[in-house]
């Protein structure tokens, strides 16, 4: 069974398309790709009514959206109004709504700072299978759902993931407080710089937000340490504005402190597809 197939009859993702005019007859050929395999498509071009105000519309569907696609060319990184979708994609709301933003490339351009770090998809060589890839992303990440697991499964997961994405892992604990002891003898992947150990917490919600109590209690334990460590938060929900704010507040105290919610984990697992099968037997 193909990959389109398989994805009829599945809950379908909702996706935002964003894109600069001049690349229009791409953004609709991609569209068309994303609808046949069962996607909800939005594409601020060419699904607009007469009458309808662009900016209302456009608010409408990316704050109703699970995803939002990001054409990159050298057209949509001049253009304003990709940028205002930008802003909009990074505002708070879609943050603690947990929409995912993937970035594709379409041709060679200056990759906007907000999505440096972030994977993208590249279709410049060849199309189809970049959109394959997408398509394959976008049908995956609703069956890896972190309420099927139990506090021990996601702490076990998180010391995979950092495991696969080259931290040693030292421990993993059961008795409260820190749950992994890691260490990575070269710069992370997090690129907040060399760090020879790391103190995790993997906080499991079936429902609910990370609180603001497990940071409070990690940084701590980091600025009792006489050995220069990084503390990172793993949650399998969002966190919390507070919990977002103060940590910002804490960074730049100079305290090292990493953040990754839900979306941010899910996205790793997408890259390490052996990990996620491991855990939720659907994926891919």
């Amino acid at each position: 069974m193909d990959k389109q197939s398989r994805t009829k009859g599945t809950n379908q993702p909702r996706v935002f398309l964003s894109y600069a005019y001049e690349d229009r007859a791409v953004a609709e050929s991609i569209a068309e790709h994303l609808k046949s395999a069962g996607t909800q498509v939005f594409a601020d071009r060419y699904e607009l009514s007469v009458g309808d105000s662009l900016i209302s519309k456009t608010e409408s569907a990316l704050s109703s959206s699970d995803y939002v696609v990001v054409l990159l060319s050298p057209n949509s990184v001049r253009s304003n109004w990709v940028q205002s979708e930008l802003a909009g994609a990074f505002s708070r709301d879609m943050i603690n709504r947990a929409v995912t933003l993937l970035p594709v490339l379409i041709a060679d351009c200056e990759v906007p700072a907000p999505l440096a770090n972030l994977r993208y998809f590249d279709l410049r060589a060849d199309t189809e299978k970049g959109i394959d890839e997408l398509i394959w992303e976008l049908r995956s990440a609703p069956q890896i759902d972190f309420s099927r697991l139990n506090a021990r499964q996601f702490e076990q997961l998180v010391a995979d993931i950092l495991s696969k994405i080259g931290f040693k892992i030292d421990a993993v604990k059961t008795d409260g407080g820190i749950d992994i002891v890691a260490s990575s003898p070269h710069q992370d992947a997090f690129g907040t710089g060399k760090a020879q150990h790391w103190l995790v917490q993997a906080k499991h919600y079936a429902h609910g937000r990370a609180d603001l109590k497990s940071v409070r209690e990690l940084v701590s334990q980091i600025s009792a340490d006489t050995e220069n460590n990084t503390g990172v938060v793993v949650t399998s929900g969002q966190f919390t504005s507070a919990v977002q704010e103060w940590a910002t507040s804490q960074r730049e105290l100079g305290i090292r402190l990493q953040l990754i919610d839900g979306t941010g984990l899910k996205r790793l697992l997408l890259r390490h597809p052996d990990v996620a099968t491991k855990y939720f037997e659907e994926v891919g």
